[in-house]
């Protein structure tokens, strides 16, 4: 009898024990450190969404996620894009083309195109706040005469993730810092919403080219 007592005991121990049942593990994910939204015909206002996102390559980042030395590498980083009628639906294609699936809480920064941002974006927040997986701090930015897509693409010379350089940008006191949850409160205030913005800027071949600044 003290056998089965004990043998029962250790089976309802184990059966009250919570796990990490639903953990997965890291090199099965496709960490999204920043995205992007932009019509795909800027011209057409009927046009589709264009999404992008820009995923961090862990393997490439064994010296540290921010700046550590190094400087900028597009092998730091891949930005893959898709078109869709919401963005909801674009955020759905690209994960079907990639292997891991999205973890979106380390999303630095949303750079909202020019001319998405003229044609509203009110299916984009309603995406970023019912998504349980969306990080409500991320910094919200808007893109200045150059797509959206473009700026996931360059390099900052001294990070190695351009999300990283977007982010100490906008923690630097030098920019409007809006997250996601502060552009949202104003929308139902008594002010309008407001962001920084972002744009392309050549700085010379010999300083790497094309980058990027807030404005």
């Amino acid at each position: 009898m003290r056998k089965a007592a004990a043998y029962l005991g250790v089976i309802f121990a184990c059966l009250s024990i919570t796990g990490c049942w639903d953990s997965i593990e890291i090199n099965r994910l496709a960490i999204v450190v920043a995205s992007g939204i932009d019509l795909a015909d800027p011209k057409d206002p009927h046009s589709l969404d264009l999404a992008s996102v820009q995923i961090a390559r862990p393997s490439q980042l064994q010296n540290g996620m921010s700046g550590s030395g190094g400087g900028a590498t597009s092998n730091a980083y891949i930005v893959e894009r898709a078109t869709g009628r919401t963005a909801v639906e674009t955020l759905s294609k690209i994960q079907q083309t990639i292997s891991r699936r999205f973890f979106l809480k380390d999303r630095r920064v949303i750079i909202i195109g020019e001319s998405y941002a003229r044609h509203g974006i009110a299916d984009l927040l309603d995406e970023m706040v019912r998504n349980s997986a969306s990080r409500l701090r991320s910094y919200i930015l808007v893109a200045n005469h150059c797509p959206a897509w473009k700026l996931l693409n360059l390099d900052y010379p001294l990070d190695r993730l351009p999300s990283d350089a977007m982010l100490e940008l906008e923690d630097s006191n030098r920019a409007v810092a809006i997250n996601l949850i502060q552009f949202v409160s104003r929308l139902g205030g008594d002010s309008d919403p407001y962001a920084s913005g972002i744009e392309e800027v050549d700085v010379g071949k010999k300083r790497h080219g094309a980058t990027f600044r807030l404005n």
